[in-house]
């Protein structure tokens, strides 16, 4: 069976850094280096970093891509292909780390300076 809408392409594309953003997680988590973590998941994959790269950001992801994706992460035929509710919940880029730096400033300050860095966040 051949996917070919848009749509499929670009819920691929997004499970698919959902699956590369997993895989860097449990690295860290290990205590292995983020470094070189892409290049360890293609070869998870079976795949190029190349391939990888591509397939993260213009190349569709074929029906054959897919399954080799799918059984290389474990995850059931057809998972890549289907809009994961995680997706829609998962933080921005960057905002884990912001909510750390924020919750780090924010232990630091008096009650005085808490209660202004409330009045400016309500701001927005």
């Amino acid at each position: 069976m051949t996917h070919s809408s848009p749509d499929l392409h670009a819920t691929r594309r997004e499970n698919l850094q959902t699956l590369i953003r997993e895989f860097v997680q449990a690295r860290v988590a290990a205590g292995e280096p983020a470094n070189g973590a892409e290049r360890a998941f293609a070869e998870q994959l079976q795949m190029s970093k190349s391939l990888l790269s591509h397939l993260k950001s213009s190349r569709n992801i074929s029906d054959a891509i897919a399954k080799q994706i799918e059984a290389r992460s474990k995850k059931p035929e057809g998972w890549l292909s289907v809009e994961q509710a995680a997706l829609t919940q998962r933080p921005a880029p960057g905002e884990e780390s912001f909510i750390a730096a924020a919750r780090a400033k924010y232990r630091e300050l008096d009650r005085t300076k808490r209660a202004a860095l409330r009045v400016v966040v309500d701001r927005f």
